[in-house]
């Protein structure tokens, strides 16, 4: 597997801000990841998989959180959140896609252009594990 540089980790990890690590060496798990700044030494501790992000696979995604995305993407019946057809742009899809990274869930993440890792998330990247 190709692995992120700390820039991109960086990238990754602002995203995250003060959601959930476990100490992958010591099996300690922080209460919050609150940070001012994202720096390389936790992009590193991450990049060597001594820190992981808890983060929650999208197919967990609770009732709660897909009714506030209806409600942002303006649907009618939830029923869409499942269709193919859903056709999301824009603002729209920004705004679901920043409220699913707030709430910790592992949503696709996104690089430069044609970025070998766009698309992926945090999990599949190993830079996180489940809650």
């Amino acid at each position: 597997m190709n692995r992120l540089t700390l820039e991109e980790i960086k990238i990754v990890l602002s995203q995250y801000i003060g959601c959930k690590v476990k100490d992958t060496l010591l099996e300690w798990s922080g209460e919050k990841l609150l940070i001012n700044e994202v720096n390389d030494g936790i992009c590193l501790l991450l990049n060597q998989g001594i820190l992981k992000l808890l983060l929650i696979p999208l197919v967990e995604l609770t009732n709660e959180d897909a009714i506030v995305i209806g409600k942002i993407a303006g649907w009618s019946h939830l029923s869409e959140l499942f269709n193919q057809q859903t056709n999301i742009a824009g603002f729209t899809w920004f705004k679901i896609h920043h409220y699913l990274l707030s709430k910790g869930y592992a949503a696709p993440l996104f690089f430069v252009d044609e970025h070998w890792a766009n698309g992926m998330n945090a999990l599949e990247l190993e830079l996180a594990i489940t809650k």
